[in-house]
């Protein structure tokens, strides 16, 4: 049995309780209008849902022309994809000077940790389309510039909806089987952790974890998936706003406290992970699991083997306090003796 509170892992029914509103409030538009110049919106369950559906409607406008990724992109992601659309040309790219500008293809623009500008080169290209994955700048959606636009907030406030935005060849996704295996596995898992906070017992923590990796494994399937309409009626509640105060707070101040360690270095953010590069990252995570502190890594299978060996993203979100966030300061300062 955990004694202290965990920090990290995934959400449960009730994390989100203390930011959602009695009544429906559409502010969310700030955040997630109808449109985006001229784009309009479509709602999937997961963000490799919307990526699948947007690279099939860009085939049918333009053929099945060869899709680029930065290197350091999700490899589960791009297997995902690979069952979700056939025939898929992939390429990897370091640097944007690798990419011939003037071929068809199509760019995945990846804003790592932090809004980062698709460069107005590849905006103003004919032939090449760009795709921004706002995956970890879920909320700056509105500021895309690209052809299609798409995020994924299941890690942001465990809803399990994906929004996209495009010139889409239709206007309302195909109609499937409204709970996949995957929403209802993970929904198991969110009641059971809620159960197990209320009343910690070993076997009930054994049960919600061993839903939440059946839920991932689900994740694994041919179809794309539209959004659950009870997870789009959610979108009329929450207080994103809120949401965004808190997690950024967080990261002003875990950053501020991690400053002086100098074999630390921070990758710039502003909202989803602080997240760090380290030359003894396993090490460092192992003493934080061992004090009940969970921070995933991104992207440990990934191409780039620099970050996906040294890359550790450390829990920042509305779940916590600056307590907690103390918690993780003393493990990392006395781990490195400060």
């Amino acid at each position: 049995m955990t004694l202290e509170k965990p920090i990290g892992g995934n959400f449960s029914l009730t994390d989100s309780d203390a930011f959602i509103r009695s009544k429906s409030n559409d502010s969310f538009r700030d955040f997630f209008p109808e449109k985006i110049n001229e784009r309009h919106l479509l709602h999937f369950e997961t963000g490799t849902d919307s990526l699948a559906f947007i690279i099939l409607d860009i085939f049918k406008k333009n053929g099945n022309i060869p899709v680029f990724f930065p290197n350091h992109y999700c490899g589960d992601t791009i297997e995902r994809l690979k069952l979700k659309v056939q025939d898929l040309k992939i390429h990897f790219y370091s640097d944007l000077t690798e990419l011939q500008l003037s071929s068809s293809q199509i760019i995945i623009w990846n804003h790592f940790n932090k809004y980062c500008a698709v460069p107005e080169n590849i905006i103003q290209q004919k032939n090449s389309i760009c795709i921004e994955d706002f995956v970890h700048v879920p909320l700056d959606m509105n500021k895309t510039k690209g052809q299609y636009a798409f995020n994924s907030l299941r890690k942001f406030c465990n809803l399990e909806l994906s929004l996209a935005y495009g010139d889409f060849s239709v206007t309302k996704t195909i109609e499937k089987d409204a709970t996949s295996n995957y929403y209802s596995q993970k929904k198991i898992a969110e009641v059971e952790k809620a159960n197990w906070q209320s009343s910690p017992e070993k076997v009930v923590e054994e049960s919600f974890l061993e839903h939440f990796k059946l839920a991932e494994k689900e994740l694994h399937n041919e179809d794309i998936q539209s959004a659950n309409t009870i997870e789009t009626e959610k979108l009329n509640y929450y207080q994103f706003e809120k949401i965004l105060d808190i997690r950024r707070l967080n990261y002003a101040y875990l950053k501020k406290e991690l400053a002086s360690i100098d074999t630390i270095q921070i990758i710039e953010g502003e909202y989803m992970f602080l997240m760090i590069q380290i030359q003894n990252r396993d090490a460092l995570r192992k003493e934080l699991f061992d004090n009940a502190i969970f921070p995933p890594i991104h992207w440990l299978d990934s191409r780039n083997d620099e970050l996906s060996k040294t890359l550790l993203s450390l829990p920042i979100d509305q779940r916590y306090n600056e307590n907690d966030l103390k918690r993780i300061v003393t493990v990392i300062k006395s781990f490195y003796g400060n």
